[in-house]
């Protein structure tokens, strides 16, 4: 479980590097103007790998209890969110059709986060004491 985990992290922090190196760090300040975008796929790619690598071997570190601590909290959290914002617009005004976009795009993923955080802390706190 952990593994997959790690990997599912380290495909994220992959794609998210390699965009965010390529459009806010090589195309304004490193490519001149006019010629193409194209020539920064390699440098966006150098720094995604290798901002990667160091994900996949910072999260090695990672305990089995702490991610099932993360992954419950983040699930539970993250679908009271969603269904939440999802539903409460449709519930208060239904005539309005972006109502559900607020748990799509804003209550579910914060959700997730909050959720994330707070099974981590359950963990910290909890680690070494016995359940009864």
């Amino acid at each position: 479980m952990v593994y997959i985990f790690r990997g599912f992290v380290t495909i994220l922090v992959c794609a998210t590097a390699y965009f965010a190196a390529l459009w806010l760090l090589i195309i304004p300040f490193v490519i001149p103007q006019g010629m193409p975008h194209r020539t920064g796929i390699v440098p966006s790619l150098v720094i995604a790998i290798g901002v990667s690598y160091w994900v996949w071997r910072v999260t090695g570190f990672l305990s089995t209890e702490l991610v099932k601590a993360m992954l419950t909290g983040s699930l539970a959290i993250g679908g009271v969110g969603f269904v939440g914002g999802f539903l409460g617009p449709l519930i208060v005004s239904p005539e309005s059709n972006q109502g559900p976009l607020l748990g799509i795009f804003i209550t579910g993923p914060l959700g997730l986060i909050f959720g994330a955080i707070a099974g981590g802390l359950y963990w910290y706190f909890r680690r070494g004491k016995s359940p009864d």
